[in-house]
């Protein structure tokens, strides 16, 4: 099951979205039977899109078009606050890995193009904003048009992390935004602990394991956890974990 976690900083200055998508990707690339390359772009596009629509209210509809010229085609995504999301890729049959590393790539076959939101708030008028791609990797596309049509800062990382099988294993993101008020020196300190961050894919797929989960429900009578992220304090009661253990069963 997907997760959504938002937060806010407690002087207000910071706003932070958290997301697992990884069954919706999983199920995105079961149901386009796509490929490495093309499953990445996919999903990166679907975990944009439910950020987009995580940061509105109400019964709002984002849509939101990669509208590059590269072999990825056209690549569209439909979200909801309610956190569904659906979405298509022109071409899925993408598979091209770099030689060296084996890393999936992605911003050249998505090419040069725009990135197009389409906010419908149902009243009739949907409103369009759009800012060239600037990657084609869709998570420093995502950043910019956060930053120049939204005109809020923010740090986003996107991944899909595929198997030795090119199955989906992880998936998800986040977003970090810099609210009104905020100081240099503070923005600086959050700069250098995202600089400092592992891909988000390899902080889902590492976990903690069920048995150190069971061991703080049953010993500890809880968790108190403090993310390095963004330093928010969380508190897990045993109701909680034993949650988390049963997702992970």
């Amino acid at each position: 099951m997907d997760k959504l976690i938002k937060t806010i900083s407690e002087n207000g200055h910071f706003r932070a979205f958290v997301l697992d998508s990884t069954e919706t990707v999983r199920t995105a690339q079961e149901k386009h039977d796509s490929m490495a390359s093309s499953t990445v772009a996919l999903g990166r596009t679907l975990i944009a899109n439910q950020i987009l629509a995580a940061n509105e209210k109400g019964d709002t509809k984002m849509t939101l078009k990669i509208l590059g010229n590269g072999a990825t085609g056209a690549i569209i995504s439909v979200a909801k606050t309610d956190g569904t999301v659906k979405g298509y890729i022109q071409n899925p049959d993408l598979d091209y890995k770099k030689t060296a590393t084996g890393e999936v790539i992605v911003g050249p076959l998505v090419g040069e193009g725009q990135f197009l939101v389409i906010t419908d708030y149902g009243v009739g008028h949907p409103y369009n904003s759009m800012t060239p791609l600037i990657s084609g990797e869709i998570g420093e596309d995502l950043a910019y048009f956060m930053t120049d049509s939204q005109q809020t800062p923010s740090a986003i990382g996107l991944n899909v992390l595929l198997d030795k099988e090119d199955k989906v294993q992880v998936a998800g993101g986040f977003m970090l935004q810099v609210l009104p008020g905020a100081e240099e020196a503070e923005i600086a300190r959050f700069e250098k602990r995202i600089q400092e961050m592992p891909a988000i894919s390899s902080l889902l797929a590492s976990g903690l394991p069920i048995s150190d989960l069971q061991e703080m429900k049953d010993e500890d009578q809880g968790a108190d956890i403090t993310c390095q992220f963004c330093r928010t304090h969380y508190h897990f009661t045993p109701e909680d974990l034993e949650e988390l253990i049963r997702d992970k069963s």
